[in-house]
């Protein structure tokens, strides 16, 4: 049995929407050094936001623990990676969605 809604986005979904980033095609794409997530979540472009999202929903388990399967599928798949960003004693407080066109704080 699994905890995903029928109509909850996949690894898949997430690999089509970051492909202009992973490809450098994207009007937003940068170095694969810069952070594309600076500054307030609302006063991001809307294709960020997006991408912050469903990173969320693909990357984190329901219990808010990396999805390490997931990772390893995305990467498979777009050559883009995830790591940790801030973290504590108790593990990430914050993951990196690292592509060529820039990195993607979100969690």
């Amino acid at each position: 049995m699994t905890d995903v809604a029928p109509d909850a986005a996949t690894v898949q979904d997430l690999a089509t929407l970051i492909r202009p980033l992973a490809d450098r095609t994207s009007p937003h794409a940068r170095t694969s050094a810069d952070y594309l997530t600076d500054g307030a979540h609302d006063e991001l472009p809307e294709y960020i936001q997006q991408v912050i999202s469903m990173c969320e929903e693909v990357l984190i388990t329901s219990a808010g623990k990396p999805a390490y399967d997931a990772h390893r599928e995305l990467q498979a798949l777009t050559a883009c990676h995830v790591g940790p960003g801030e973290r504590d004693s108790f593990g990430w407080l914050t993951a990196v969605l690292h592509t060529p066109g820039g990195m993607v704080v979100f969690g």
